[in-house]
C-alpha cells in the first residue's frame, strides 16, 4: 500500500484530481476517527478532516515519497487537533 499511496501523492502533486480524491477516500474516515478520539466532538472532528486535506493538498511538494504517506497525513491531523 505504501508504494500505491506514494504514487497517488505524486500524481496528485502533478495535478491529478482523481489521485487526490483516492487519497481522500483512503484516509477521510481514519483522520475523522483520529480527530474524534482526540477532540470528542463530531463537528470539530469534521472540521479537522477538511483542514487536514487542505494542508495535504497545499503541501504535497513537502511529502517525501521515501517515507510512509500514512505517517505524514496522521501527523498533520494530530497536529491540527493539538493546535485546536
Amino acid at each position: 500500500m505504501d508504494l500505491y499511496e506514494a504514487r497517488l501523492a505524486q500524481l496528485a502533486r502533478n495535478g491529478d484530481r482523481l489521485a487526490f480524491r483516492e487519497l481522500v477516500d483512503l484516509y477521510q474516515n481514519k483522520i475523522y476517527h483520529l480527530a474524534y478520539r482526540m477532540l470528542g466532538n463530531t463537528h470539530e472532528a469534521e472540521d479537522i478532516v477538511q483542514e487536514t486535506f487542505l494542508r495535504v493538498y497545499t503541501n504535497l511538494n513537502g511529502f517525501d515519497p521515501s517515507q510512509k504517506f500514512s505517517t505524514w497525513i496522521y501527523r498533520i491531523g494530530a497536529n491540527l487537533c493539538i493546535d485546536h
